[in-house]
């Protein structure tokens, strides 16, 4: 017996989007369009990462924002696109 087709669902969110698996809490997915919209908890600079990760690039800030769900802290790049 096969699985029953369901109708694709259309998105709302532009093809361009681009999802990342935000939270490593509760594992909630978000698109780098609603990364913006979390609460933003503390801005790393790159000179304090550089203290832990030595080959780090100048000028790449770290974002740690909160998680809508859980309220867990994410971490990644300001700019993702850079690195």
């Amino acid at each position: 017996m096969s699985a029953p087709i369901r109708p694709l669902r259309v998105s709302a969110r532009a093809a361009t989007a681009v999802a990342f698996r935000g939270c490593g809490q509760c594992l909630v997915t978000y698109y780098s369009s609603e990364w913006p919209d979390l609460e933003l908890v503390e801005v790393l600079d790159s000179s304090c990462v550089r203290q832990l990760l030595s080959d780090w690039p100048p000028g790449i800030s770290i974002e740690v924002r909160r998680c809508k769900r859980c309220g867990g802290e994410i971490a990644r790049p300001a700019n993702p696109g850079e690195i």
